[in-house]
C-alpha cells in the first residue's frame, strides 16, 4: 500500500523541487499533515515546509516528530492561517474523501487561495470506495465530480499537469488517482 502512493507522489515532489533555484527554497504546505508522514519526502536545506491538520492530537504527535517543521491546528471553519499566494506547492493526501462537498470546496477554495500563481496544487485521492458502512465516515466523490468542485472552487483558474490512476495490491479497480494542478498566472504579478 505504502509504495502506490509514495511512487507517484516522491516523483511530483522531486519535479517540484527541481523547478526552484537552489537560493529560493520551496514553500510546501501540506493538508491533513497526519503525523507528518510526508515531510521526510523534502530536504530540509531547500524547503520551507508547513502543515496543517483539524486534530490536535496529530499536530502534537507531527511536532514531536519533526520539531523544526511548523505544524498548525485547522478550525472547524477550515480557513488556513496563511497570506494569499504563500506557498509554491499545497497538496494533499487522502483528505478530501473525509469531508462532505461543503469542505471540499473550502478546502479546495483554501488550498488554490495560498498557491502562488505558477504553482502547484497536488491532490493524491481515492475516488472508489470498497465498502459502504451504514454510516459512512467517507463522502465519495468520482472524478468528475472531483473535478467539477476544483474548476469552480479555483474559478477555472488552473490547468492540469498530471494525472495518474492508483491500483493498490489485491484490488482489481483503480481506485485511487494522483492530481497535480498548476495555478495559472505568474508569480509576483
Amino acid at each position: 500500500l505504502d509504495h502506490v502512493q509514495a511512487d507517484p507522489l516522491e516523483a511530483r515532489f522531486v519535479a517540484s523541487q527541481e523547478k526552484r533555484t537552489p537560493e529560493a527554497p520551496l514553500d510546501v504546505l501540506e493538508v491533513g499533515v497526519g503525523v507528518g508522514r510526508w515531510v521526510s519526502s523534502f530536504d530540509p536545506s531547500k524547503t520551507r515546509f508547513v502543515g496543517v491538520d483539524t486534530s490536535e492530537d496529530l499536530i502534537r504527535t507531527a511536532r514531536a516528530n519533526f520539531p523544526d517543521e511548523r505544524f498548525d491546528l485547522l478550525g472547524s471553519d477550515l480557513l488556513f492561517p496563511y497570506e494569499d499566494e504563500s506557498f509554491d506547492l499545497v497538496f494533499s493526501v487522502t483528505v478530501m474523501h473525509r469531508h462532505p462537498a461543503p469542505e471540499k470546496r473550502t478546502l479546495l477554495s483554501e488550498m488554490w487561495r495560498v498557491v502562488r500563481p505558477g504553482g502547484q496544487l497536488l491532490l493524491l485521492e481515492d475516488f472508489v470506495f470498497m465498502r459502504q458502512s451504514e454510516k459512512p465516515a467517507v463522502y465519495p466523490m468520482s472524478v468528475t465530480e472531483f473535478v467539477d468542485l476544483t474548476l469552480e472552487a479555483t474559478a477555472g483558474q488552473v490547468t492540469l499537469e498530471y494525472v495518474e490512476s492508483l491500483r493498490y495490491p489485491d484490488e482489481d479497480l483503480h481506485r485511487g488517482g494522483l492530481i497535480s494542478l498548476l495555478r495559472l498566472g505568474v508569480p509576483g504579478a
